[in-house]
């Protein structure tokens, strides 16, 4: 995070929370709900669940201080490629109606004591 000035207010998305930084805690505590946030002595921030981010967000663009929101500094996430078998024809049926309503289903596979649960 960039230096924060004393009219700024600092926010960035760490490992599944928020942390925020501001040189003005009692205006963070008058601004934000003290239950959403708690103070963090391992960074010298205030942390807060990553969901309650729009929340946060509305709160601290109201101060009117400058906003250095670094949230959506979206990080590149790498799946694993999942091998599958082709699907036997019961499980193409059972997955047949999910596709024509474009709704989502649930596929369980089934083989050797194993199961393998596709959200598709």
């Amino acid at each position: 995070m960039e230096e924060i000035t004393p009219n700024s207010i600092g926010l960035e998305f760490d490992r599944g929370t928020l942390l925020l930084e501001m040189d003005n805690p009692a205006l963070l505590y008058d601004v934000i709900d003290k239950r959403k946030i708690i103070p963090d002595s391992r960074v010298n921030r205030w942390r807060c669940d990553a969901f309650y981010y729009r929340d946060i967000l509305e709160m601290l663009l109201s101060t009117g201080y400058e906003l250095d929101d670094r949230v959506a500094d979206w990080k590149r996430l790498y799946w694993n490629r999942i091998e599958l078998h082709t699907l036997r024809r019961e499980q193409k049926k059972a997955i047949k109606p999910g596709r024509r309503t474009k709704e989502a289903s649930w596929l369980c596979l089934q083989g050797l004591g194993r199961r393998k649960w596709l959200f598709l």
